[in-house]
């Protein structure tokens, strides 16, 4: 790849490895310094491109984990590749795609991009987390896009969904990162939820993740027609608000959502087609400004996370998924031009 000279000017790289011994096991974090601090789709693929330079094309995702004065703040995925079918891809555009030759690879399926609000949040704990921030960004490889046949009506409907990438914030989705709370039927129509401090992926999402066949997935529980105590339509909380901070009770009806019915619309996961979670290749990258920048206090704090992280992540899954975090350096560089 030829690159120009300003985005040569934009992306000044370096890249090596940092290995530390804890309990054993060795943690592989490459860094890549950038003079731009916007994390756009520009950004990740030249920092992906000089990765690729230096380390070997065998990772499904990178983790991109931003210093201080990077936005955005938060966290994104971007989808590179999809092979899966049943999964909801093309609500939102083709639902079969490749693009990773753009970013260097042939393997690639996304890039995660951890903002530095990562610097001051809880390294384990819920949905709201460090990890269970990279739990949901994880799973967004596959979820959540899928919509359902409304069986009164005939219509093809997004009440799953809140605003079209998360779960509803009706759906009883237990301790899902990916939205949704845990509704608990406290009788007569009410019902309450309650945050919750881990991360337990709901059957829907290991179902996407090719991780649960069609078979094991119990009917999906969505509250319709939201009221309050005294019948009136309407709450203070909506399908795109986030999962409770606080405990939270409404009245509503409960409505069943079959697996069935979401097959009728998106066709059905195979879990042996296309990419599932089973095995997750991850190569995490510090990206920093300038080499003097780059902050010994986030390095340490990454090698605690990735330690955490394999097993966090298959507790999460209940044992269904790993995930590996090792860097494997090429023997020779490859010269991609620059």
């Amino acid at each position: 790849m030829q690159c120009s000279a300003l985005k040569c000017n934009l992306i000044g790289w370096l890249l090596f490895l940092l290995s530390a011994c804890d309990g054993g096991e060795t943690s592989h974090i490459a860094l890549v310094q950038s003079q731009s601090v916007i994390a756009d789709r520009d950004l990740l693929v030249e920092v992906a491109r000089a990765f690729y330079a230096r380390y070997s094309d065998q990772y499904d995702m990178l983790v991109l984990w931003g210093a201080s004065g990077f936005i955005p703040r938060a966290s994104y995925y971007l989808a590179v590749q999809n092979d899966v079918k049943g999964i909801g891809y093309q609500h939102d555009g083709p639902e079969f795609f490749d693009d990773s030759q753009e970013f260097g690879s042939r393997s690639l399926q996304g890039v995660i991009w951890i903002g530095p609000i990562w610097q001051d949040k809880a390294v384990r704990g819920g949905p709201d987390s460090v990890l269970g921030t990279l739990a949901h960004e994880t799973a967004h490889r596959w979820g959540s896009t899928v919509r359902f046949r409304d069986d009164l009506t005939g219509d093809v409907s997004e009440e799953l969904l809140g605003d079209g990438f998360h779960w509803s914030f009706f759906l009883d989705t237990g301790a899902s990162p990916l939205g949704g709370n845990q509704w608990d039927d406290i009788g007569k129509s009410f019902f309450r939820a309650v945050p919750v401090d881990t991360v337990t992926f709901s059957q829907l999402d290991l179902y996407l993740m090719g991780l649960l066949s069609t078979e094991e997935v119990a009917p999906l529980r969505l509250l319709t027609h939201v009221r309050d105590e005294k019948d009136v339509p309407g709450t203070r909380f909506s399908k795109v608000s986030r999962r409770v901070i606080e405990p939270a009770t409404l009245k509503a009806d409960l409505r069943e959502i079959s697996m069935k019915q979401i097959i009728e619309v998106e066709g059905r996961r195979d879990p042996e087609a296309g990419f599932n979670a089973r095995e997750i290749r991850q190569a995490w990258i510090y990206v920093s400004k300038q080499l003097g920048q780059i902050s010994v206090s986030d390095l340490a704090t990454l090698q605690e996370l990735q330690a955490s992280w394999s097993e966090f992540f298959a507790q999460a899954t209940g044992g269904r998924s790993s995930v590996v975090t090792r860097l494997f350096q090429k023997e020779e560089l490859k010269n991609y031009g620059w």
